[in-house]
C-alpha cells in the first residue's frame, strides 16, 4: 500500500479524462510517508486549500511541519463545497483573486468564526460529510 501525501490538492490539479476517469495531476509537492519520515521542512501547497494546522506554521514562522493525510482530506473538504456551492467556505472570489487574505485572518475565519453554511439545495448527507472532511484543528 501506498503511503502518498498529495499536499497540493485543489480544483486545478482534478483532471477528468474523455471517458469521465478522474485524475491527480502536480505530484510536485507530493511525499511518500516510508520508514517514518513524517516531517518536512516548510509548508507547501495552495494556501486557500490549507487546513488551520498548516495556516498556523505560516502564521509562526514554523520551519517544520509534520505530515498527515489530515491536510489532503481538509483539501477535498474544501473541493467538494467549492463543487457543491461554487464558492469558497472561507473566502470570497475577489478575495482569492487578489491574494487578501492573510494566514492570520484565515486562521480566525476558520477556526473563530461562524460555522460553514450550506445552501438549501445541499443535500444533508453531503453537508455531514464536507463537515467532518473539514474538522477543525485550531
Amino acid at each position: 500500500m501506498k503511503r502518498i501525501i498529495h499536499r497540493d490538492l485543489k480544483l486545478e490539479n482534478i483532471l477528468i479524462t474523455y471517458d469521465n476517469k478522474i485524475k491527480l495531476a502536480d505530484f510536485g509537492f507530493a511525499r511518500n510517508l516510508i520508514n517514518g519520515r513524517d516531517y518536512t521542512k516548510g509548508v507547501a501547497g495552495t494556501f486557500r486549500y490549507m487546513p488551520p494546522e498548516l495556516l498556523v506554521q505560516i502564521n509562526t514562522n514554523s520551519t517544520h511541519n509534520k505530515l498527515n493525510f489530515a491536510s489532503d482530506i481538509w483539501a477535498i473538504g474544501i473541493i467538494c463545497y467549492e463543487l457543491a456551492t461554487l464558492r469558497h467556505p472561507f473566502m470570497t472570489d475577489d478575495e482569492i483573486k487578489m491574494n487578501l487574505v492573510k494566514p492570520g485572518e484565515q486562521i480566525r475565519r476558520i477556526c473563530i468564526d461562524e460555522p460553514v453554511e450550506f445552501p438549501a439545495h445541499v443535500p444533508e448527507d453531503m453537508r455531514e460529510l464536507i463537515l467532518r472532511m473539514l474538522d477543525k484543528v485550531c
